[in-house]
């Protein structure tokens, strides 16, 4: 066998779904079936939005809250892209974590820029708040939010401002809003 190509071994049957599968369970060696361990594999739930072209020109002298256009994916009804675009909606009850990235460009030397995410159009103090000052470059904040016990209906939105900046990008590329339901 040492010598064997793959080509030459023979194809393997097709699985059944009742054989087993090594494994360890209470320091034990045991076996199981695919549908025994299925009970411990949870699909994922969540949603991630983004971009499909950048924003040009965004005026960020005051709040500005932007629409997001792209479905990367949504299991169970997160994002609302026709009637509310800036928005990920819980629902259902349970315990969730929030990300966000912005990439920025145009933004004038030493502007103050503020990002944070907001919960049912207002602040809390469980959701993280970042600020930095331009570089007239390209400019980028990573957000991420603690693991927060949130109810259906409650929903998130990202939240920008500049102070007196009226020309500020936000980029395609990397600039995405994501939930994922974590119990």
């Amino acid at each position: 066998m040492a010598n064997s190509k793959i080509s030459a071994l023979s194809a393997a049957a097709a699985l059944g779904g009742t054989e087993e599968i090594p494994g360890v369970q209470s320091a034990a060696n045991v076996k199981l079936t695919p549908a025994q361990i299925s009970t411990y594999v949870t699909a994922r739930d969540g949603a991630l939005v983004g971009l499909t072209a950048t924003l040009s020109a965004v005026d960020m002298s005051s709040t500005y809250v932007p629409d997001f256009s792209n479905e990367v994916y949504d299991d169970n009804g997160y994002w609302e892209g026709v009637t509310n675009p800036e928005r990920l909606t819980v629902p259902a009850n349970g315990d969730y974590v929030l990300k966000a990235n912005i990439r920025l460009s145009g933004v004038a030397a030493s502007e103050p820029l503020r990002f944070s995410m907001q919960k049912n159009g207002g602040f809390d103090d469980f959701l993280p708040f970042g600020g930095f000052l331009g570089e007239s470059t390209i400019s980028g904040l990573s957000l991420v939010s603690p693991r927060l016990t949130l109810v259906s209906g409650d929903y998130f939105n990202l939240w920008l401002d500049s102070g007196t900046d009226t020309s500020i990008n936000i980029l395609l590329n990397n600039t995405w809003f994501e939930i994922q339901r974590v119990g």
